[in-house]
């Protein structure tokens, strides 16, 4: 009875979650010891996050749920700390140490299979992880500015996609690839793809099969 008593408290959990409403989450927690117990496995649970500088999303789906952890709404440290080992999905563009604990577990679980890494982060750090997460990572998209001579030298994928890149010059350093995806390159002509497809080949020393603009 009491497992199936913490089976419908977690559903309870996760479904103020998916209803986006961050006081109501927070006041379910705080109304007990088994409701809280139940919202941290919820948080424990989520597939997709997306860490910003003042507020993050979690969900299982397509449907994510905003917390905010900066003004006068509430937030717990705890509950953020208990994301991360059933991540999938990676989207971050902040380099808040809030973030930390969640990126460590990650790591360890080598269960996140897409990572999107904008140029808030800082480039060593997103290095670390994704070396870290090499054996379970299928999908890259990164700003140009985080590629590392580390990365050039020890990671290979079959696809990456470039974020927001801007000017000829765009990226010193790349990993082993056989596609090039460049997204948000609004008026750039045929010509320039072409040109860092060369561009590309002569600084890294690899060449690229294809090259897509989206």
């Amino acid at each position: 009875m009491l497992c199936l008593n913490n089976d419908v408290l977690f559903e309870v959990a996760k479904n103020l979650i998916e209803n986006d409403v961050q006081e109501n989450v927070y006041l379910f927690g705080l109304s007990g010891r088994q409701p809280w117990h139940a919202l941290r496995r919820a948080f424990a649970s989520v597939k997709i996050v997306e860490l910003y500088d003042k507020y993050y999303k979690i969900g299982w789906d397509r449907k994510l749920a905003k917390f905010e952890y900066t003004g006068d709404k509430p937030h717990a440290k705890s509950l953020l700390n208990c994301i991360g080992n059933n991540v999938k999905e990676l989207r971050i563009d902040s380099n808040n140490v809030i973030y930390s604990p969640i990126l460590r577990t990650i790591m360890t679980a080598k269960k996140i299979t897409s990572l999107r890494a904008y140029r808030k982060c800082s480039a060593k750090e997103i290095t670390h992880f994704i070396l870290s997460c090499s054996s379970s990572l299928e999908i890259l998209k990164i700003a140009p500015s985080l590629m590392t001579k580390e990365l050039q030298n020890q990671f290979t994928i079959d696809t990456l996609t470039l974020l927001d890149m801007d000017g000829l010059d765009f990226f010193p350093y790349c990993c082993k690839i056989s596609t090039l995806v460049i997204e948000n390159i609004q008026g750039y002509s045929l010509w320039r793809a072409f040109y860092i497809r060369y561009k590309f080949s002569f600084d890294s020393g690899y060449s690229i099969s294809h090259i897509y603009l989206q």
